[in-house]
Parts: C-alpha cells; sequence; structure tokens
C-alpha cells in the first residue's frame, strides 16, 4: 500500500462581508468584479496595444492575488491534513496545494513517545541518516527530508523519511497551503485494483486547466486518444488495458500531450489493469476568476490596491502608481503588526541549554528544532 497524505478541513477565512471605503463594493472582490471595477479606475481604451485589456487587467489582478497569498505566512492559508506513512515505508507523497510546514515536528496522534522530524536541507538529513541509523534498520519515522519532484513540469512535493517505518503511523499534520491562482488543476483515478492510477495535471496554471475534461469509454480494441478542444477521450479494452498503456497513449498525442502531463499515481508503476470506465471528469484545483478568495474580506482592500497599482504602471499611470504604493505598503503594514490575528506565529524552539540532551537523537539534528520526551 503507499503511503498517503490526505487533507481535511479547509484553509480558515472569515465569512463576514466587509465594505470598502474607496470602492463602495460590498461583499468583496473575486477576479472578474475587481478587473471590471480597476477598469472603471484607470479609464482605459479596451483596444489598447498588447491584448484586449480585460484579459491583461485580470493576469495582473491574479499574480497580485499571488503576491498578496505569499508575502507573508497569514492564517488563512493554514490548513490540517493528516500523514498516513503505511509499515515498510520509506517515501510519502505531500498534498497538491502544499506550500510549505507549519510545524517543524509532529507526533503520532495515538502515542506521544513517537516524534517526527522535518527538514529541507538534504545534506542534515543525510548526515542525520548516517550516523543514527544503517540501511536496514526500521523503527518508528524519525527524520523526514522534504524534496521536489523533478521528474514533474509542476511542484510535485515529496517526504524520505528514516527509519524505514515498522508499523502503520499516522499524523495530524499542519502546512500552509499554495495560492489558489497559481495552482496546475488536476485528476487523480481512483480505479479498483492495485497499481492502476493515473494523475492528469494541467501543463499551464491557473483556472483554464479546469475546463480540461478526460474520459475513457470501454470499446474493444487498442487505446486510442482524441482532443476537441479541451477534451481528452480515451477508449480502450477495459480489464486488459493498463495505466502504463494510457500513459503512454497520452504522452504520444501531441494535443493530448500539450493540455495535460499523465504519470502514475504515488508510488504506483503502472502495471495495474483498468476494469472501469470514467465518465467525463474536469482537471480542477485553481481558483476560478468568479470565485472569491478563501481570505477574510478585509484582504480585499489589499488585493485591490496592489493590482491597481501594477495596472497603473502597466498603463503608463506611473505618477499615480506611486501614490497607490504607498497606500498598499502602508496597508500591509496594519496587517503585519496585527500578529495575534492576521500572521501565524512561528514555533519556537527549545534549546538544550544545560546539555541535558546532548547524547539524545535530536543532538544529531543540527540547526533542527530540538526535541524531547
Amino acid at each position: 500500500m503507499a503511503n498517503t497524505y490526505t487533507s481535511s478541513g479547509t484553509a480558515a477565512s472569515a465569512a463576514s462581508s466587509a465594505t470598502s471605503a474607496d470602492t463602495g463594493v460590498l461583499g468583496g472582490f473575486n477576479v472578474t468584479n475587481l478587473a471590471a471595477h480597476i477598469r472603471g479606475e484607470l479609464d482605459v481604451d479596451p483596444d489598447a496595444a498588447g491584448g484586449t485589456v480585460p484579459d491583461r487587467v485580470k493576469n495582473l489582478i491574479r499574480l497580485q492575488g499571488t503576491y498578496l497569498w505569499t508575502v507573508a505566512d497569514w492564517r488563512f492559508r493554514q490548513k490540517l491534513g493528516t500523514l498516513s506513512i503505511a509499515s515498510g515505508g520509506s517515501t510519502a507523497a505531500l498534498p497538491a496545494d502544499f506550500a510549505e510546514l507549519d510545524h517543524r515536528v509532529l507526533r503520532t496522534n495515538d502515542d506521544y513517545d513517537y516524534t517526527l522530524s522535518f527538514t529541507e536541507d538534504p545534506w542534515r538529513w543525510q548526515q542525520f541518516r548516517d550516523t543514527v541509523y544503517s540501511s536496514s534498520d526500521t523503527g518508528a519515522p524519525a527524520y523526514a527530508l522534504i524534496y521536489r519532484d523533478t521528474d514533474k513540469a509542476f511542484p510535485w512535493w515529496l517526504l524520505k523519511f528514516c527509519p524505514t517505518s515498522n508499523a502503520a503511523y499516522t499524523y495530524q499534520m499542519p502546512y500552509l497551503i499554495d495560492s489558489p491562482w497559481s495552482r496546475h488543476a488536476r485528476l487523480a483515478t481512483s480505479f479498483t485494483g492495485d497499481d492502476n492510477d493515473l494523475v492528469f495535471t494541467a501543463k499551464q496554471p491557473g483556472p483554464e486547466g479546469n475546463d480540461i475534461t478526460v474520459a475513457l469509454t470501454m470499446t474493444p480494441g487498442d487505446v486510442v486518444v482524441s482532443v476537441s478542444g479541451e477534451a481528452i477521450a480515451m477508449t480502450a479494452t477495459l480489464s486488459t488495458v493498463t495505466a502504463a498503456e494510457i500513459k503512454t497513449a497520452i504522452d504520444a498525442d501531441s494535443d493530448a500531450s500539450e493540455l495535460v502531463h499523465c504519470h502514475y499515481a504515488f508510488d504506483e508503476d503502472g502495471t495495474g489493469t483498468i476494469t472501469e470506465a470514467l465518465t467525463a471528469t474536469n482537471l480542477s484545483g485553481p481558483i476560478e476568476d468568479d470565485e472569491y478568495p478563501p481570505w477574510d474580506r478585509t484582504f480585499d482592500e489589499g488585493w485591490r490596491l496592489r493590482s491597481l497599482w501594477a495596472c497603473q504602471k502597466a498603463f503608463g499611470k506611473r505618477e499615480a502608481a506611486k501614490d497607490t504604493a504607498k497606500d498598499f505598503r502602508d496597508w500591509l503594514a496594519a496587517q503585519q503588526q496585527e500578529n495575534d490575528e492576521k500572521v501565524r506565529l512561528d514555533t519556537e524552539r527549545i534549546f538544550d541549554t544545560l546539555q541535558d540532551h546532548a547524547h539524545t537523537v535530536s543532538a544529531v539534528m543540527d540547526g533542527a528544532y530540538w526535541w524531547w520526551t
């Protein structure tokens, strides 16, 4: 069985409506209505050179939404998931919306005697593994490395831990989610059987990927792939076709491979057969232009200011952009000062000042969080 990472809950966000003193907009902004609002403020020519104004403004707004999302470790980015490690496992996959860890040390849900510490430094992980464990050791996972799978053309974060797990373990794992505008839409199958699931990921990030559909129907014969617009349809002889054959056919079709990247589900090899059809299903993940961002509505004002500044620069209104930039900096500073409400606090390190624990496992992890039971 593969090690899996499942998420529960959603990013914290307030449901209140707020009226901006500058805009008079009740209920907040999404990309669509903010673009219309800014075009009115700019009073720009819809036929200006360089592309239509609506498209240019929306692109800038998405970029500024991503900037505002990631400029600080805001509380609305926090999410609580469950990390499940199977017996005999040494790797695990992180969720599609993972951006960064919220805590460096986790305790197992059912036994507080076991802790799992994390690092993003390969050298530290290698040092810990080589000095504490041999390659044949098994036990409760103690130290995990977060790394990116470079075989993918998009962010795909994995864990590698040591020692190899001697049993099944579960952890509640808080993390920070990435920007909903910069995600790649995905579709992960859940076919009956083993080693037969696939993940279809949009090559281009953003909401356009949500329009892509994938379907598989049962028809005797070899795998055939056809593409109409953003609809990918496949036919194959079910119960004999393997996930590997589907992947090969997608990769070989220039139209399909231009839309999506197809790969095996985590810890699977594609050798399993597919015994059921797949109705046309949309990829999903990025936020749509008519959806409201999952943050407190007070952040809409910062989004408006940052987007207005970007558009003023793009459309040659640089003097006005200077004033808008100052307004945004003032707004951002005010939000960041509210550390107890807006910005998550870093977990403080526990330092072994008396060296009472100098010979514990934690002592090997130079620069990591000290932890003892």
